[in-house]
């Protein structure tokens, strides 16, 4: 196709493409380096394990779309240990978002998951209600403030925040499938 013949629809999909390319090659160079950025072990662990026990209490996996483990919505707890593990490695291959539907499901008010930071969810676009952030979110823009002082929205920083916390939740969902996948081999099927 001749660029004289090229439809404005023609241009921006070319530019998406660009853009995608461009980022996804900016975050393959920021592997290394993301680890810094990300929850520890442990923490990662403590939250996983009281995402499970959201789930088997409320007996559904997810926050702004929530799917019944027990393929209904009477509460009958008829899934099984191994059951719920796999819905749940299931939840985390499906989502867009798996991270966002994970602490967005075991944020409570005794120990909160999510925090209310207006600054910090303009500049993640609101991912939960209320204007709030979950906390490795905070805990990942205070870090690449250094002073805390919300200077992150210029639209340079803005595009290395999303990307730095795109590429933390890449690490996180990997973390959480593995540890739900050996957790998984350690219980019966019955």
């Amino acid at each position: 196709m001749a660029m004289k013949d090229a439809t404005a629809n023609d241009w921006f999909n070319c530019f998406v493409r660009k853009a995608i390319a461009f980022r996804t090659n900016l975050g393959a160079g920021m592997k290394e380096g993301i680890r810094e950025f990300c929850p520890t072990d442990a923490e990662m662990i403590h939250y996983t394990e009281r995402w499970i026990d959201e789930i088997r209490e409320d007996r559904h996996i997810g926050y702004s779309n929530p799917k019944y483990i027990d393929d209904d919505d009477k509460g009958d707890k008829g899934a099984t240990e191994y059951e719920i593990l796999e819905q749940m490695l299931a939840f985390l291959e499906e989502e867009t978002y798996p991270m966002e539907e994970m602490f967005g499901q075991i944020d409570n008010h005794t120990r909160p998951t999510i925090i209310e930071d207006e600054d910090y969810g303009r500049l993640l676009d609101y991912p939960y209600q209320n204007s709030g952030v979950a906390i490795y979110q905070k805990e990942m823009l205070d870090l690449l403030t250094k002073s805390g002082d919300y200077s992150l929205h210029s639209p340079v920083r803005a595009f290395v925040a999303t990307l730095i916390n795109q590429e933390v939740e890449k690490w996180m969902r990997n973390f959480v499938v593995e540890y739900l996948a050996d957790k998984l081999k350690d219980t019966t099927a019955d």
